[in-house]
Formats: C-alpha cells, structure tokens, sequence
C-alpha cells in the first residue's frame, strides 16, 4: 500500500510530509515505501488523537520521526522502553508503599502525603522509607495515647469532709458562703 499524500488536507503538512519522504527515501537505513507509509498512517492518526499539541508540533514530530535513521529509532525506543520501566517500578513500589502503610489506617489523602514522601525509584528503598514512616508514625500516636492519659483529669470525687448541722452553725457568714459555693448540695441539705 502507497500512502496517498494527497488525502492530507493541509497542504503545507502534505507538502512537508512529501519533502521529508524524498529527503528519506534517498538515504540509506531509513524507512521503506511500505514502512514509511505505516507511519505516516500512524502519526495521522496519532494527529487528530492529540489535541493539547499544536500543528507544528505534529509537523515537527512527525518529521523528526520520519528522517531518523535506523540508529536513531533504535535509541528512541531504548529511551521510550527505560521510561516505561521506570514507570512500572514506580508504580510496583507505590503499591508495595501502600500495603506497609494500610497498617496506619490512613485516610485517602493522607495517604497520598505520605506515598510522595517514601515512594523511590528503588522498591528496597521505598520499603524502608515506608516502614520508618510507619514506625514514626506508631510513636508519635503511643506518645499521644500516654500524654493524653497522663493529662486526662480525674473525676472530682465526692467531698470527704461532710459539715454536721452543729459545725454549720459555728461557721461565719464568709465560711458559709465558700461552702454554699464549694458545696452547693450540702449547703441545701443543711439549711433544708
């Protein structure tokens, strides 16, 4: 199958795509009519796929990609493959991250706090990091459990001192009032 440029519309694109083709086909490792035209299909249609780019920058990239030689492409797909490896051990050490820190009981965006904190490119690294967020963690909650237990008043106790009806009757008027407000229970029983 021969790739028909006339079926571009634009023909400033079309025109390019015609002159990047030439400039190819004369050099020796790049692309064959049939390859060639494999990719121009597929840039076509990676062209009206991608909106965010701007016409240019289709232009451009789908001229970069059909003038490289064979050296070229081998490299960008060495650099495309290592970046889609880094992308899966990141991922694989977010998911490692994730079930060390599930112990924590973290909320969603808390968790996502603490995943951009301890997740690497390195799963015994992120592994580490995950642990010692979580053994910080733990601390810092027992710490707050005994601060709030030691902290925590305790329940007034009923007053041990009871006031006979004889001993509130020797008592000044000032003494009886500190009583009314220390004890307002016993003061209405006394002078009930």
């Amino acid at each position: 199958m021969v790739f028909d440029f006339n079926r571009i519309e634009d023909e400033a694109l079309r025109a390019e795509l015609e002159e990047a083709f030439a400039e190819a086909s004369s050099k020796e490792g790049y692309y064959s009519q049939s390859e060639w035209d494999r990719k121009v299909n597929d840039l076509s249609q990676k062209l009206h796929i991608d909106k965010r780019k701007t016409e240019k920058q289709i232009r451009e990239e789908i001229t970069r990609e059909l003038t490289m030689s064979e050296e070229e492409r081998e490299k960008q797909r060495q650099a495309e493959f290592e970046q889609k490896v880094r992308e899966l051990n990141l991922r694989e050490n977010k998911m490692l991250a994730k079930d060390i820190l599930s112990e924590a009981n973290l909320d969603a965006d808390d968790m996502d706090t603490a995943l951009k904190f301890v997740v690497s490119a390195d799963a015994d690294d992120t592994e580490s990091r995950a642990k010692q967020y979580l053994s910080t963690l733990t601390k810092y909650e027992t710490k707050l459990k005994e601060t709030m237990k030691n902290n925590t008043p305790n329940p007034k106790a009923p007053p041990t001192n009871t006031v006979s009806k004889d001993d509130f009757n020797k008592m000044t008027y000032a003494e009886k009032y500190k009583f009314k407000t220390e004890n307002p229970e016993a003061y209405k029983e006394l002078m009930g």
